[in-house]
């Protein structure tokens, strides 16, 4: 389940940014990559453009180049915060202060374990360092270190470039018939302007995996996780990183795994007790579903008074809709919005939720900033909904009325659905990964398609196994009754004939 490994820069393997070729580290890295593989393992090291370390023999001949290749600019008047080493965050390290002195940018200063400082300066993607990028990955894979892949924080090159990347890996790996395919692993971070499923949309067709998470929402909806964390859609698997424990479940519904958390062992020794490469996966969103679901309707009340909330700690039930979908009171709900009320206690939230309730005005509940002392008003935000799940943020409580609560769904196009996917031979076994975005508990009965599915309904017995750290077990299921999922949550069943 775990894709190859990947050695970052600043480690005792890898330590000069975007620089494998000191000689002390290449015989560092050679070693670390024949063992690995001598274990079966592929090994990815963290090598692109953007950063440049100042251990590069080639610094200062570039940047007497004045701009072509490391970025023109003055050091002292450029805030970098998270990069600086000095408590005014400019210019980096002092190697960079005293040696370049000036026309650059300090990029990402990184403390070794020797406790030197890798002092990088910014350089530029679409320049001619780039086809020095090329060769130097194409050394790298046919001799020492003889590297399995790259590993990506980002990218800051074209479409072509990236093509020429995958181009040069594969043919530097077949010079050497090397065992392992070159990896190419692209994570990135989350910008609302510009999302990674649009960012590198032309990039994916030369990747093999992806490994988002820094700012993204696993509260989102379905289609945003199969769109824009797992990359389903354009044909690539990934990792997550982040979310938590709470996500595992959900995350395999699009065949997801979190790297290096405290869950994972546990979960890939599961999926490996089940021969997961042995299984076919049917998605949630294929045309013919293999499981889908019927839901048990509720009227909620019409009646919004303080005692119809519900309270959350550290938890707010999110709207969909953006900037629309709430009302802020204190301040706004997003940049420019509205903020048509002033601080509240939660007491008068309530009060005026229900106040709008009774004009016609839709209110699903508030979040509002925690505070020890409830007689205290504050900012927050009114749902005009509770469609885009839960988020979890110790800093906010939230607020639900069941009088205006929203409906779960079983379409696979609504942000409050029940789905599944399943893995399956289907000859005698299925596991049915189950996640709910509905933003309160639902009683949910499953329906399977037997004949699809390939088993015979009145041989299968169903399990929800003990998953340490993952999912508490439930022992015998009885599928003729509707399984109860809380809220945001998640469930795995075994079916076996």
């Amino acid at each position: 389940m775990q894709c190859p490994t990947g050695v970052i820069n600043g480690s005792l393997v890898n330590p000069y940014i975007n620089y494998p070729f000191q000689p002390d580290t290449i015989e560092m890295m050679a070693n670390y990559t024949e063992q690995s593989n001598a274990m079966d393992m592929a090994v990815k090291f963290y090598y692109t453009i953007r950063e440049l370390s100042n251990h590069a023999a080639e610094l200062f001949p570039i940047l007497s180049l004045r701009g072509e290749i490391v970025n023109d600019e003055d050091p002292y008047t450029i805030p970098q915060p998270g990069y600086c080493q000095e408590a005014d965050c400019h210019g980096g390290d002092v190697y960079l202060q005293q040696h370049l002195v000036r026309n650059y940018t300090a990029c990402w200063q990184q403390g070794l374990s020797n406790g030197e400082i890798d002092a990088a300066v910014c350089n530029i993607g679409t320049s001619r360092w780039f086809n020095y990028y090329v060769e130097g990955v194409y050394w790298s894979v046919a001799q020492a270190p003889h590297i399995n892949g790259i590993y990506y924080d980002g990218i800051n090159f074209d479409r072509n470039s990236i093509r020429r990347v995958r181009k040069v890996a594969n043919t530097a790996a077949n010079a050497v018939k090397s065992k392992f395919p070159p990896q190419l692993d692209l994570h990135t971070g989350y910008v609302s302007i510009r999302p990674p499923s649009l960012a590198y949309l032309t990039h994916y067709a030369y990747m093999d995996r992806v490994w988002n998470g820094e700012g993204f929402n696993f509260a989102g909806s379905p289609i945003y996780w199969a769109v824009d964390i797992s990359n389903y859609i354009h044909g690539l698997t990934g990792d997550r990183l982040g979310g938590g424990a709470q996500y595992d479940i959900k995350g395999m519904m699009f065949g997801m795994t979190q790297r290096n958390s405290a869950t994972s062992p546990a979960w890939w020794k599961y999926w490996d007790q089940k021969s997961i490469q042995n299984l076919h996966q049917v998605g949630w969103w294929d045309p013919s579903p293999l499981v889908n679901f019927t839901l048990n309707s509720t009227k909620p009340s019409q009646n919004c008074n303080t005692s119809s909330f519900i309270k959350t700690s550290g938890a707010y039930h999110e709207a969909c809709g953006g900037e629309s979908g709430s009302v802020g009171f204190g301040g706004p709900c997003g940049a420019g919005a509205p903020v048509p009320y002033p601080n509240l206690t939660a007491a008068e939230a309530q009060q005026v939720c229900c106040q709008r309730q009774a004009q016609g005005l839709p209110c699903a509940g508030f979040s509002i900033q925690h505070e020890a002392d409830p007689t205290v008003a504050t900012k927050g935000c009114f749902k005009l909904n509770t469609d885009c799940g839960v988020v979890r943020n110790a800093a906010y409580d939230g607020y639900t009325t069941s009088g205006s609560s929203s409906t779960c769904s079983t379409s696979r196009y609504s942000p409050a659905a029940i789905l599944a996917s399943v893995y399956t031979d289907f000859q005698s076994r299925a596991i049915v990964v189950v996640g709910s975005w509905c933003s309160q508990g639902v009683a949910a009965q499953l329906v399977v398609d037997w004949t699809q599915l390939g088993l015979h309904e009145a041989t299968v017995t169903a399990s929800a196994p003990e998953i340490p750290g993952v999912q508490a077990g439930r022992g015998s299921v009885d599928l003729s009754k509707p399984i109860v999922l809380p809220a945001d949550g998640s469930l795995l069943l075994e079916l076996t004939s």
